[in-house]
């Protein structure tokens, strides 16, 4: 069976809120958001993402991983732009001019309908008690922030000790306080370790505002 290529309807670079947490070479960090569309959803993906990286990208950064990967499936057509083909270098040309315009997080669900969220998922034993090394200063724990994310039957303390948990990033620390939990987590048990799991994924959860998509919706 022929795999469905995908269709990319929208693309946006994504700014995140300044915060204390933040060290000073993040101050250019940015997500590269692809709106990506199937038969009836729309969901966002993030360039640049891999295995528990949450895929944060400077902007120089943004080029080379649209050329490792997303730009590389319109050579055979694995990947189009609003249902036609497209040259890999006709592609990177929408991004660097998604580039001279970018948004925030609240934008992206206000004009795409994408909710960005990170989900991660561990031992709870490994990492209570283990101090944040971004936030040294004020002693930040990884129980402060379990307690703040997590929800009830999130955390499985009787059993098999572990905890998942989700940070909307419309939330004022979501974007920061996801980097701090990536890091505690790859420092404690090990970047490759198959122990935890950490991942940004862009959740549709609207029809899109903006006028093109919203079109394109009512068609379907």
């Amino acid at each position: 069976m022929e795999q469905q290529a995908i269709n990319e309807v929208g693309r946006a670079i994504v700014t995140l809120p300044n915060s204390p947490h933040r060290y000073p070479w993040e101050n250019d960090s940015v997500i590269a958001l692809a709106i990506d569309r199937s038969e009836f959803s729309f969901k966002g993906s993030i360039v640049g993402s891999r295995k528990r990286n949450l895929g944060y990208l400077s902007g120089y950064q943004i080029v080379p991983a649209l050329c490792e990967d997303r730009a590389q499936r319109c050579v055979d057509k694995a990947l189009v732009v609003e249902g036609k083909a497209i040259s890999p270098e006709n592609y990177i040309g929408l991004w660097r001019a998604a580039k001279t315009t970018p948004i925030t997080l609240e934008e992206v669900f206000r004009i795409y309908g994408i909710r960005l969220v990170a989900s991660f998922s561990g031992p709870v034993d490994r990492m209570v008690g283990k101090k944040s090394r971004r936030n040294s200063e004020s002693g930040l724990l990884f129980d402060d922030l379990l307690q703040k994310y997590a929800k009830s039957g999130d955390v499985d303390s009787q059993y098999l000790r572990t905890f998942k948990l989700s940070i909307d990033y419309c939330g004022r620390d979501g974007p920061w306080d996801a980097v701090t939990i990536s890091e505690m987590l790859s420092g404690e048990l090990g970047h490759d370790s198959e122990l935890w799991t950490g991942e940004l994924c862009g959740i549709g959860e609207a029809p899109p505002l903006q006028a093109g998509l919203a079109l394109d919706l009512v068609e379907v």
